[in-house]
């Protein structure tokens, strides 16, 4: 609930140290950390099921206000599906630290007050469609460090009260579509540590919440382009660690409220101009461990997390425009102009040449005295033009084609334009 989700706590959820604003997860984790610190000086201290149940039971009274029941580190194997029956009061249920590798599908039935569910740290290598069924009181679950290989669709169906999943540390290859529709108070994912291959384009889509998506250490070697699309709320993203070669040049232009991108260690040679430029709030970006050449220029106010990023040259994006791309030999002229893909904080000079293609040669144009364009810092487009203009030979040929080329120095994309100038001499 929303009342219960202000505090503050540092956790450790892969390599980096991350705060979470919440007090239902602050709450949770301290009671899992306070767990595992039990485990690790203290041995499995075993229970019979009918030990489970009086356990169980006893935690509920009236008197309890937790109403909790604490399995967890109790070298279970199986669970009877009764186990929970007529603990109609139970909100917390920890069955972490276990050795269970299936459940029954009703374990859970009737518990419509339950809010926590804790399976962390057993060997579950595959999970009921309907487990959750009915547990529309549900907020938080964790299914972190099992052997899951695969979930159904309707895995989290109707649990419209969801703030937080962990699948973390798994051995999922795929997701299914839909995975998390309809949960739209879902705060946060974690999906790091798996083997995801790839994503559905709709994976995220709807939860207009989500604040924070952990995707790090997987085999991801690309992105749909609107994976992220809608998600306003989103703050952090955490990609390190993937396979990824090229990132769409649209990935984050929506995620308005974006504060830190963490893409290190991945294969990225190079990155669209204006990946970031949309991001007004975005603080910090890991990029560090990539092939990269050159880097984005960062909205004011962000920063990268490594020197040697931060001092790669800003990638230049020049897009070559012609008046006309066609143009008669009779002495006519085309003009060359220049755009960027986004401004840049210094000023671009770009170097114009014309190639002959085929039979084309050298002296079937002219270029104007001028072959230099600049654009200046903080604007788009360039100041002044380019002129090329037609031979005319008077010899009946084919059509002929030049490439229309720039260079700008330091690391660079540019898009060359073809221009044709057209016999009218016959053929």
């Amino acid at each position: 609930m929303k009342t219960r989700l202000q505090s503050s706590l540092f956790i450790i959820m892969s390599p980096t140290i991350l705060p979470i604003s919440t007090g239902l997860i602050t709450a949770f984790l301290t009671t899992i950390f306070a767990l595992a610190s039990v485990k690790s000086v203290q041995a499995h201290h075993s229970v019979t099921i009918d030990g489970a149940k009086h356990w169980c039971a006893g935690k509920t009274h009236s008197s309890n206000t937790n109403n909790e029941c604490n399995l967890s580190s109790k070298s279970l194997t199986t669970i009877p599906a009764d186990l929970f029956s007529g603990l109609t009061d139970l909100q917390i249920i920890y069955l972490n630290d276990n050795k269970l590798s299936s459940l029954p599908a009703d374990l859970f039935s009737g518990l419509s007050n339950l809010e926590w569910i804790s399976l962390s740290d057993n060997k579950l290598n595959s999970l009921p469609a309907d487990l959750f069924s009915g547990l529309s009181s549900l907020q938080l679950i964790s299914l972190s460090d099992n052997k899951l290989k695969s979930l159904s669709a309707d895995l989290f169906s109707g649990l419209a009260n969801l703030e937080l999943i962990s699948l973390s540390h798994n051995k999922l290859r795929s997701l299914p579509a839909h995975l998390f529709s309809g949960l739209t108070n879902l705060e946060i994912i974690y999906l790091n540590n798996n083997k995801l291959r790839s994503l559905p384009a709709d994976s995220f889509s709807g939860l207009t919440n989500l604040q924070r998506i952990f995707l790090s250490n997987n085999r991801l070697s690309s992105l749909p382009a609107d994976l992220f699309s809608g998600l306003s709320s989103l703050e952090w993203i955490f990609l390190s660690n993937n396979r990824l070669s090229s990132l769409p040049a649209d990935l984050f232009s929506e995620l308005t409220n974006l504060e830190r991108i963490s893409l290190k260690n991945n294969r990225l040679s190079s990155l669209s101009a204006d990946l970031f430029s949309k991001l007004s709030r975005l603080k910090y970006i890991y990029l560090h461990d990539n092939p990269l050449s050159c880097r984005p220029e960062l909205p004011p106010g962000t920063s990268f997390s490594n020197t040697v990023i931060a001092s790669l040259p800003v990638c230049v994006h020049v897009t070559l425009v012609l008046s006309s791309p066609t143009i008669s030999e009779k002495g006519v002229s085309t003009t060359v102009t220049a755009t960027l893909q986004q401004p840049l904080s210094t000023a671009v000079f770009i170097f114009i040449s014309v190639e002959p293609e085929d039979h084309a040669m050298a002296g079937d144009f002219a270029m104007g005295p001028n072959n230099i364009l600049s654009i200046t810092a903080g604007e788009i487009t360039s100041s002044g033009e380019v002129t090329i203009t037609a031979v005319d030979n008077s010899i009946a040929a084919p059509d002929k084609m030049f490439t229309v080329k720039a260079a700008v120095s330091g690391p660079n994309h540019v898009e060359d334009v073809t221009l044709t100038i057209a016999d009218d001499d016959g053929s």
